[in-house]
């Protein structure tokens, strides 16, 4: 599927790859639970405990590692909170894509904190470079970005690539993913 996802979002004739099970796992989720039937979403997803069993299934990926407690961690991976009800979680996707709001998103998700950039995996660097891209950042922030995780920032224009072409007109991450590709440095 992922094969499939890559060729056809791909750019110019070049399929982009998907490597890591975290990105994976992410796209999977938004392709499969992220749209409402009339493709708009004013609040974030919630996702049950039996969506979760078919994504790890899917993917391979234990999405218990990905919850934010109330303990504070250095993990940044989380991708969601536990809502009211125990079978319930709420996915940490950004709803709106401008600097202001992805500022404080970046800190909900744990990307920033205490003011410095802590990125392990390509959706951090693609909310990151989101981010940059809406403050209307410079080329050399983006070069010390991508000197930061070179890996991460090259799947995170796959994810860009990805979004760009699958996502609904309505979704945030899209804007997000048009906005990252219009980078000189892309």
């Amino acid at each position: 599927m992922f094969q499939a996802l890559g060729e056809h979002c791909g750019e110019e004739e070049k399929a982009v790859s998907i490597e890591e099970p975290i990105t994976r796992y992410y796209l999977l989720l938004k392709a499969f639970f992220g749209a409402t039937s009339n493709g708009e979403r004013f609040e974030r997803l919630k996702v049950s405990s039996n969506e979760l069993v078919m994504l790890k299934l899917a993917t391979g990926v234990d999405a218990s590692s990905f919850i934010r407690s109330s303990r504070p961690s250095h993990n940044n991976t989380y991708l969601f909170k536990k809502s009211g009800s125990k079978s319930e979680l709420t996915f940490l996707e950004p709803l709106k894509a401008d600097a202001q709001y992805l500022s404080s998103y970046l800190e909900e998700r744990g990307i920033v904190q205490g003011g410095n950039m802590v990125i392990s995996n390509p959706i951090d660097m693609f909310h990151y470079l989101s981010y940059l891209a809406a403050k209307g950042a410079r080329p050399k922030d983006y070069e010390e970005v991508r000197s930061y995780n070179p890996r991460a920032f090259e799947e995170a224009r796959s994810v860009a690539h990805i979004f760009s072409k699958a996502l609904l007109e309505t979704d945030p991450e899209r804007e997000m993913a048009e906005n990252v590709l219009k980078i000189r440095i892309f």
